[in-house]
């Protein structure tokens, strides 16, 4: 009795799709479908106009979206981090007496932020010593979401070891204050780490 059932119901659902098709071919004008109510009529309507006021609401904030170059200036004051601008554009932050620079721009969605001379050898240095650096510093570059480089600049003689870190700064983005003092935090744990590894390779060397 069940099983009739279920075939009665099937039967139903698979021919009342064809009876509506051919019961409305007639209508040329609807090219074969059946005509909506008054009620899908108006209900199709003020979907539209939701989506209508939705689409000029987003467009009207998108235009009073703040710039990138300005939200960092914002969250710096928020974060009671000292700035300055220098002749090249750069924001030159100074955070628990470390100096970063942040190039950031209104025409991108990134900034780059840098930590630049935090350590330096002599270019006469002894060859071992330069190694050494160079070795941790490759090691380093395998386990940090930054990049760690060196440089040697020629009028002081001196081998700079620097950190960059490119990230994503937007509106939207949560807690956007503890985030770039997250990014911050983690210049100095770079720093611990190369010199820790420094001072390791030293001490192997010096046992072998």
């Amino acid at each position: 009795m069940v099983l009739n059932n279920l075939l009665t119901v099937a039967l139903i659902a698979i021919t009342y799709p064809i009876y509506s098709y051919f019961n409305n071919e007639d209508d040329a004008d609807n090219g074969g479908w059946t005509a909506i109510s008054e009620q899908e009529q108006t209900a199709a309507q003020e979907f539209d106009r939701q989506n209508s006021n939705a689409a000029n609401k987003n467009a009207t904030e998108m235009e009073t979206i703040i710039g990138t170059r300005e939200l960092v200036f914002e969250t710096l004051r928020r974060i009671g981090c000292e700035y300055r601008e220098d002749e090249d554009n750069r924001i030159l932050i100074n955070y628990q007496g470390e100096s970063f620079i942040i190039i950031a721009s209104n025409d991108s969605l990134f900034i780059n932020v840098y930590d630049n001379w935090w350590y330096s050898l002599s270019t006469y240095c002894e060859v071992e010593e330069f190694a050494r650096l160079q070795k941790v510093i490759n090691h380093a570059n395998a386990f940090v979401n930054s990049t760690i480089l060196y440089t040697i600049h020629k009028e002081s003689e001196q081998i700079g070891v620097h950190t960059k870190k490119s990230i994503l700064f937007i509106p939207q983005i949560p807690e956007i204050d503890s985030y770039l003092i997250s990014v911050l935090n983690e210049f100095f744990n770079i720093q611990r780490l190369v010199m820790t590894e420094l001072e390791k390779h030293k001490v192997r060397e010096e046992q072998q």
